[in-house]
């Protein structure tokens, strides 16, 4: 006999320790004594149901247990709480019927009741929560419930489940949007980490869960300090998993010792699925209402059905199993339901009942709203059945197939059709079983299953029920046994309002005949008909013959309905099935007699309106467009989409606004493409009239001096001699000659200088704030970036990081394998940086030197150029300044096309053989592992990333070429922030993306010539945003434009960041003095803010003050930004006078 364990005076024990000498034989032994003790009894009590305000003494067993013996373990408490667990369950029917009845003071009672009696519990939490909501939607009353529960004593597993049941309940957060939630929680969540409770609270909470390696055993000993109305809900989910989806293998002998003492519970899943599957005799009575509905409903007798299914709702309206029955009853008699959505269940029967209105556009709204109430209600057993009644009528059987929790809910349900049971049970001894238990064999019901389940069809035509589902059952009966023409027979026989009501299961019957019969335009013409009634059937037939069909071409190319097949197959389950989809684009056109789609005759007969809407709406899009051969460039494919959208706006006229804002939308894309390109041509720039102002100045006196002199010359010539120095291939020419012509050549180099490097007009700081400044490596290393070919450097490690995306794409096992790889991957990163960084800083350099041969702008001027020059402006009869100045910028300019020749020849030559060899060399040292490693995927990116290769530097390369002149007169100041945000987007990665709030000023025509420097201020702004913000996801920008009052441009950017508080406190204070430095350069030595633009790297600020300043050139300007930590946003305004900026009086 086991020793009995107390502690001092047997006032407390220690169930840690208990638990942890009990072994899967002696449980009982080990418990039962103990309950003699008053005050084991007593503390017993307060463990298995604990109070809100009360806290666990227990001690998680930290030794691993087994699922047997944590099954037995808890069917010892089950076995001693029964009564208890029973009353709950009671109370639990009382609270569901007040609650879906809309009764709310009454649920708040049974809750306060259920708690004082039988403590917390994550139902207990939830339905709290939920409650609270319908009595104060502004979620106060739920939030301070939360708030008690975390400054509480109870389990901390209470404190995370009641954020998390918060967070679930609110009402814009979707069972989907909660998933992905509940995932990040999960992997940011420190106490989860520390607790180690991520599969827990995965398996608890989690609704997608689709794991079969999870330690059952393990989540069940987690709950030992829970309540045991919590480890029971849990005990039969995990049976579930273990007997009916096979996730673990468990001893039958200790299953059948658990279910003996479960069965002393009146539970559904207890009642309903545990009964069915271990019991020797049927438990469940055939009086029972449920049965006497299915009778009524299986003979055809609707009305009496509806009688029985409102006694059921009257008492008990969370009985979901007859929902459908009801629904299908209703519209048998034509009736409209009696519910009161503000009645849970009238809400959800009336929700479903939309879904049978063909008419109905709104179905994804009303399912959302379906699963909506399936999440917020997760812990109640009724909410499984309908996520699971829901999923089956809007997405098929399928379902059940590769969802566990859609099979889960059908388990526990009293009743299931017979067109569901063989997805439920496989097997048709277990299916044989279910239907004797269920079912009184004398009733009509029982006969429906037991003759569907036979595949006896001789049966089945004998039986008395509705003729309409008479034909269905046969007509799935042939299909099963591919007999598929009598199959179409029966379908056809079927009235069009049962149709109607079964429209899913009656096509998907036909569809799969018509491809079996190899009858494809039937299924295809079936499948987009049922598609323009609101039912996707694409998830629930095979598609492989259609699909093979159409690769072949073997159909009419004019059969509209393969190409809207063809566009929702890419749509909703494979957009890489039909990647050439344009080839039957451009087979129905010809098969139009046409050139172009928007030449169809759409008023003609031919085709249905609604598939000549969806043809036009959907798949005529640009992309697909742009790959037909007639279109000779993308602006003739936008072109022609504004004319689809101006025939879509005559044919479907309720969508007018739509298709407008499309043809906006590509006028606008236009006109940005149309200056975007200008403008990325137009990056040589050189100030020419602030470098004349700025040179004359200091040349003025001289070149007086010089006029004079030639005016000389005239009278008396003067020799010119030259003299060599050094000798060979360097051989250097100098002129000898008189001090006028080294005034000359002094000035000439005052001019070059300028035009070089004037700080505020020069050439070389518009190749800094134009290409070098973020914009050349950000357009070159995004194309690396993109599919993740290069990491970044890590100045805290000294070394580039691991790639991880590509060390889990390549499945290596080997560790030593693997870190060769990462160090293949980070060197072609550092040798990637090492050439773009060189490209910037040594290549694209201007200099002046004579054997320079690393700057591609290279300006040296030899003496005789200089001499050429000198005889040129000496034999002129009336040189002038402006004359003279312009001979010079004409000489320079001829330099500039020769050196930007060379960089375009770099570029596309050498540099990109540079890169090439890089990937090859990269792409060789991989392939020394490849029997070790998955390259498939990478390798494919790889001949992805040379053809982007080719094309980016060809379009870097046209960034170098003489400034283009942008012929516009005015613009909206919307212009340069559509095109300032594409660009930055581009340069930063096209994944960026961003939601920008707009509030502009809609009549600020701004003058033509401002364009490029507005656009290089937007640039500036927005590129600043996507590299400083810290926003990994989603960038969220406002942007405020307009004119005061006083006749100044305000220009408003605030951005969300996502930066820690130590970083967020950092910048500030930084920015506060960044601040402080632009304004004092600003007042006492401008020139300092044009070395700090020229700079490469940096935020850009004393970008945009170069840009104001030196650029647009207002009359006055202000700057101010900084970080506002409250909100988390960076700032930035700019003001600047409009004067000659804006047009004056533009009539828009």
């Amino acid at each position: 006999m086991s020793k009995t364990v107390f502690l001092r005076s047997q006032k407390y024990f220690d169930i840690s320790q208990i638990k942890s000498e009990a072994k899967t034989k002696n449980i009982d032994s080990k418990i039962f004594p103990l309950l003699k003790n008053p005050n084991f009894r007593k503390r017993l009590n307060k463990h298995m149901f604990p109070k809100k305000n009360e806290g666990s003494n227990f001690i998680q067993v930290k030794t691993k247990s087994s699922l047997e013996f944590e099954l037995l373990w808890l069917a010892t408490f089950i076995k001693i709480y029964k009564e208890p667990l029973n009353s709950f369950v009671i109370m639990q029917k009382e609270y569901l019927s007040a609650y879906f009845n809309a009764e709310y003071e009454q649920c708040e009672e049974i809750l306060d009741t259920i708690h004082n009696d039988y403590g917390i519990s994550i139902w207990l939490i939830e339905s709290y929560i939920n409650l609270y909501k319908k009595l104060d939607n502004s979620y106060k009353k739920s939030e301070k419930f939360v708030d008690s529960i975390i400054k509480s004593n109870v389990n901390v597993i209470y404190k995370i489940s009641s954020l998390l049941l918060l967070l679930k309940s609110e009402d814009i957060v979707s069972p989907t949007r909660y998933e992905i939630e509940l995932d990040r929680y999960i992997k940011n969540w420190v106490i989860i980490k520390d607790l180690k409770l991520k599969d827990y609270i995965y398996y608890k909470f989690s609704m997608n869960l689709v794991n079969q390696k999870l330690d059952l055993g393990k989540i069940m000993s987690m709950e030992e300090n829970l309540s045991l109305i919590d480890r029971y809900h849990t005990a039969i989910k995990v049976l579930i998993d273990c007997t009916e989806l096979e996730k673990v293998s468990v001893n039958l002998t200790v299953v059948n010792k658990v279910f003996s003492v479960l069965s002393s519970i009146v539970d559904d899943p207890v009642s309903n699925y545990l009964k069915v599957k271990f019991m020797k005799s049927s438990m469940l009575k055939n009086e029972d209402l449920i049965n006497q509905a299915l009778d009524f409903y299986t003979s055809g007798d609707y009305k009496n059905t509806l009688e029985i299914c409102d006694r059921i709702l009257d008492e008990q309206p969370y009985t979901i199993e007859i929902y459908e029955i009801y629904i299908k009853s209703l519209l048998k008699l034509e009736l409209n339901s009696d519910l009161n959505d503000k009645q849970l269940h009238g809400n959800i029967i009336n929700t479903t009942l939309k879904f049978y209105d063909l008419k109905n556009g709104n179905d994804e709204n009303d399912l959302d709203t379906i699963l909506k109430i399936c999440s917020e209600n997760a812990n109640n057993w009724w909410s499984w059945k309908l996520r699971s009644y829901i999923y089956v009528i809007y997405f098929g059987t399928k379902s059940i197939k590769e969802l566990d929790t859609i099979k889960q809910g059908f388990i526990i349900s009293k009743y299931i059709k017979p067109q569901l049971l063989s997805f439920i049970y496989t097997n048709t001894s277990q299916r044989n079983e279910y239907i004797g238990k269920i079912f009184n064999n004398q009733s009509i019901t029982y006969k429906v299953h037991e003759a569907y389940n036979a595949s006896n069809i001789s049966l089945v035509e004998k039986l008395e029920i509705d003729k309409n589902r008479k034909y269905r059952l046969l007509a799935n009966l042939h299909s099963n046994n591919n007999n598929f023409e009598s199959a179409l027979e029966y379908y056809n026989l079927i009235d069009t309002k049962d149709i109607g009501i079964n429209l899913f299961e009656v096509s998907l019957g036909k569809i799969k005949s018509y491809i079996e019969l190899n009858n494809i335009d039937m299924a295809v013409n079936l499948i987009v008909d049922c598609y323009f009634l609101n039912r996707n059937l694409l998830f629930e037939i095979d598609n492989f013959k259609i699909k093979e069909t159409i690769v072949d071409f073997n159909f009419k190319s004019d059969n509209i309905d393969y190409l809207i097949y063809i566009e929702l197959i890419s749509k909703y389950l494979d957009d890489k099935i039909f990647e050439n989809k344009h080839y039957y684009f451009e087979d129905f056109v010809k098969g139009n007699y046409i050139d172009f789609i928007s030449e169809l005759d759409c008023t003609s007969s031919k085709y249905e309106m609604n598939k000549i809407i969806y043809l036009l709406k959907n798949y005529c899009d640009v992309d697909t467009m742009s790959k037909y051969y007639l279109f000779e460039n993308y602006e003739e494919v936008e072109e022609e989409r504004i004319k689809i959208c101006k025939t879509l706006g005559v044919i479907d006229c309720e969508n007018l606004e739509k298709y407008n804002d499309e043809i906006k939308s590509i006028t606008q894309s236009i006109q940005i493409k149309k200056y975007s390109n200008a403008l990325d041509k137009s990056k040589i720039y050189v100030d020419l009239d602030g470098i004349k102002k700025q040179v004359y100045k200091k040349i003025k006196d001289n070149f007086l001096r010089l006029q004079e002199y030639f005016k000389s010359l005239k009278d008396k010539p003067e020799p010119i001699v030259f003299t060599s120095e050094n000798s060979g291939e360097n051989e250097i020419y100098k002129l000898k000659g008189n001090k006028y012509s080294d005034i000359y050549n002094d000035i000439v180099y005052e001019i070059t200088d300028s035009f070089l490097d004037s700080g505020e007009y020069g050439l070389n700081v518009y190749l800094s704030v134009g290409i070098r400044h973020g914009t050349l490596l950000g357009q070159l290393r995004k194309l690396f970036e993109k599919d993740n070919f290069l990491t970044l450097f890590d100045s805290n490690l000294k070394k580039y990081k691991s790639n991880i995306y590509w060390l889990e794409k390549m499945e290596i096992q080997d560790s030593e394998i693997k870190e060769y790889i990462d160090s293949i991957l980070s060197t072609f990163s550092e040798e990637i940086d090492r050439n773009l960084f060189d490209l910037k800083d040594s290549k694209i350099q201007v200099s002046t030197k004579f054997n320079d041969n690393v700057s591609l702008f290279n300006y040296y001027i030899n003496s005789i150029e200089l001499f050429v020059l000198f005889t040129k402006h000496a034999n002129e009869t009336d040189l002038t300044f402006e004359s003279f100045i312009d001979d010079i910028f004409d000489f320079l300019w001829k330099k500039t096309e020769v050196n930007l020749k060379n960089v375009r020849d770099y570029l596309n030559n050498d540099f990109k053989q540079i890169l090439i060899k890089q990937i090859g060399s990269m792409k060789e040292s991989l392939n020394e592992y490849q029997d070790s490693v998955n390259l498939d995927e990478f390798n494919q990116k790889i001949i992805n990333l040379r053809t982007d290769l080719d094309y980016q530097i060809e379009k870097v390369s046209t960034w170098f070429t003489k400034e283009n002149v942008i012929e516009i007169d005015n613009f909206t100041v919307e212009l340069p922030v559509d095109i300032g945000l594409e660009y930055a987007k581009s340069i930063n990665g096209n994944n960026k993306k961003c939601t920008v709030d707009r509030n502009i000023q809609p009549d600020l025509q701004i003058d033509g010539k401002y364009l490029k420097w507005f656009v290089d201020l937007f640039i500036t702004i927005f590129d600043n945003v996507f590299k400083r913000s810290g926003m990994k996801e989603l960038q969220q920008i406002s942007i405020n434009i307009s004119e005061d009052e006083n006749k100044a441009i305000r220009i408003s950017c605030i951005n969300k960041v996502d930066l820690s508080i130590e970083e967020i406190t950092s910048r500030k204070a930084a920015l506060h003095e960044k601040l402080k430095e632009i304004n004092h350069i600003i007042e006492s030595e401008s020139t300092e803010i044009l070395k700090r633009a020229s700079q490469e790297g940096g935020s850009g600020l004393y970008k945009i003050v170069k840009i104001v300043k030196y650029d647009i050139k207002p009359v006055n300007s202000k700057l101010e930004f900084g970080i506002n930590d409250e909100t988390k946003e960076f700032y930035i305004n700019i003001s600047m006078g409009s004067g000659g900026i804006i047009l004056e009086n533009f009539d828009h």
